[in-house]
């Protein structure tokens, strides 16, 4: 299985292919909401998850299912996202686009997991991040 380097929400994600590198613009791990918020809304926020892996030795050509699950306050699932690729590099960076922040009324720590698995195996947890959000309701 690839080695996780890095996994970082933000508002965006730059890559200059020219020098082969990549910025991270805002990173979210707080968010405050100024409005009310009724049940079930989402912000219209378009945001970005950012991967790094590490190739590791067995890892070329075998094909990966990376999935991220924003769960609310809750610890209910509020967003998922699923994503395969193959390792064909010594390191492989992802970039999943999101549209839409779900919010709970009274806010409260979000928490982005980060699940892998070989297509033929299991997923296993392999970070979580955190988001904190606030809303008027929170205060």
């Amino acid at each position: 299985m690839p080695k996780l380097l890095a996994f970082i929400p933000c508002e965006h994600v730059m890559s200059e292919h020219n020098r082969n590198t990549i910025s991270l613009i805002s990173i979210l791990s707080h968010l405050s909401i100024m409005v009310d918020v009724p049940e079930n809304a989402a912000i219209p926020l378009k945001w970005e998850i950012f991967t790094l892996w590490q190739q590791e030795g067995s890892d070329t050509g075998k094909t990966f299912e990376q999935y991220c699950e924003l769960r609310g306050p809750d610890g209910k699932p509020a967003m998922k996202s699923v994503l395969e690729f193959q390792v064909t590099a010594p390191s492989q960076r992802n970039v999943v686009t999101v549209t839409g922040f779900p919010i709970a009324p009274r806010g409260g720590e979000y928490s982005l997991a980060l699940f892998l698995r070989e297509t033929t195996g299991e997923r296993k947890e392999i970070a979580t991040f955190p988001i904190l959000v606030v809303t008027p309701a929170t205060t």
